[in-house]
């Protein structure tokens, strides 16, 4: 499995990043992401909201999750999701959007992740990651590799702020 996550965020990287992206501009991603339910000030409209940590590196920091969809999936234990995903970094915060699948049976669950913006250093950022791991029975524990990209100082000092939080009351954003 860890083989056909790393095929397909090298093919998702290189199908979606932006065309003036240049090698310097972008870092690699291959790290854990840890997480746990949580839900006093969840504002999540199917009530699943998750705060975790990424160890230190380039995407390295608090993070935060609120589930936009759950349906059911093309197989009797599965359910598809989408979500966003914010990660506090010291050189800003990072926006992504999720969209996954997680297998009620087993627990694995799989996930692709664009990064849509964020603040700082990582405003106007772009790129794409896979998550793959467990469901625990307080929240979820895998890796997440791919790479972001962040954008040309020029573009991210003239580019209008997205709003970068994760709408589920207690975030400081």
């Amino acid at each position: 499995m860890r083989l056909l996550s790393t095929a397909v965020t090298a093919l998702a990287v290189c199908l979606l990043a932006p065309p003036g992206a240049r090698a310097d501009e972008c870092r690699d991603v291959d790290t854990t992401i840890v997480t746990t339910f949580f839900v006093a000030g969840c504002r999540s409209p199917v009530g699943i909201c998750t705060k975790g940590e990424v160890p230190p590196g380039p995407l390295g920091g608090p993070t935060r999750f609120s589930a936009l969809s759950v349906t059911p999936g093309a197989l009797p234990d599965m359910m598809d999701y989408t979500g966003k995903l914010v990660i506090k970094t010291r050189s800003g915060n990072v926006r992504i959007r999720d969209r996954g699948f997680v297998n009620g049976a087993t627990g694995h669950y799989f996930e692709f992740q664009q990064v849509v913006g964020g603040t700082g250093k990582y405003k106007g950022a772009t790129g794409m990651l896979t998550s793959q791991g467990r469901m625990t029975p307080t929240g979820f524990s895998g890796s997440l590799s791919g790479v972001i990209c962040r954008a040309h100082r020029k573009d991210r000092d003239h580019e209008d702020d997205d709003d970068d939080s994760v709408d589920h009351g207690d975030d400081d954003e």
